[in-house]
């Protein structure tokens, strides 16, 4: 649904304008590939499935607590000169770094599903294992669309809908 909703909530709910929108996409790729480096060094000898729940949860809080705080007034206001770098810094760069945790550790731990899968059923079986995650993340991806334009039309947003 974020990625869905992201231009909608950029225009409509932050105000940011297309010059904003190339910063925070800017800050996005940044974090995300920066996390991956980072994660992958960050992971060797530890263990997978903490890392992976602390990214994910790390990436609501970064993501979502921002877009809560603008409705309750605690987000500066946007005439401040800290309104969209921190917008960019929070839901760009921190939530997609943290977001590279779970990527990481999903494609680790589902090779170590893989490995202990051979090991019980003494055959390797990883094309139905990623086949199915595969088509998990598909479907998630499908029904988070789907949902997003059900908002968009409950909200009554049409082609040419003035952002002021």
């Amino acid at each position: 649904m974020s990625d869905a909703l992201g231009l909608y909530m950029a225009t409509y709910f932050w105000n940011v304008g297309t010059e904003g929108l190339f910063w925070w996409g800017c800050g996005m790729f940044t974090g995300l590939f920066t996390g991956l480096t980072f994660w992958q060094r960050f992971a060797v000898g530890r263990e997978k499935k903490p890392i992976y729940v602390g990214g994910s949860v790390a990436y609501l809080c970064f993501f979502c607590l921002p877009y809560g705080m603008k409705v309750a007034g605690w987000w500066p206001g946007e005439g401040s000169p800290l309104y969209f770098p921190l917008y960019v810094l929070t839901t760009g760069f921190l939530a997609h770094f943290a977001s590279a945790a779970a990527t990481v550790m999903g494609g680790s731990m589902l090779g170590d599903v893989t490995d202990l899968d051979e090991s019980r059923q003494g055959r390797r079986r990883e094309g139905v294992i990623f086949g199915a995650e595969s088509f998990g993340w598909k479907a998630l991806v499908g029904i988070g669309s789907l949902i997003a334009g059900f908002t968009v039309d409950a909200v009554g947003l049409a082609p040419g809908t003035p952002t002021e």
